[in-house]
């Protein structure tokens, strides 16, 4: 669990900690398959992209307003 203060946005920061999360797991000697479920909040093409690199099975529910153009 990471607090932040009430004037962040929750994405800042959001993939180092994904990132970190994921590290300690493996450093711990986790053997499974990795997921992650991500709200509207964290989807960023950075995030979705080190995710896929990594092979980590992930969703991410996201408005419907953030592909309008």
């Amino acid at each position: 669990m990471l607090h932040r203060a009430g004037n962040v946005h929750d994405s800042n920061g959001a993939l180092d900690f994904i990132r970190s999360c994921f590290a300690t797991l493996l450093a711990r000697g986790f053997r499974g398959r990795l997921e992650a479920r991500l709200d509207g909040a964290h989807f960023s093409e950075a995030t979705c992209a080190w995710l896929r690199d990594e092979g980590i099975e992930f969703s991410v529910s996201v408005p419907f307003e953030r592909f309008q153009s």
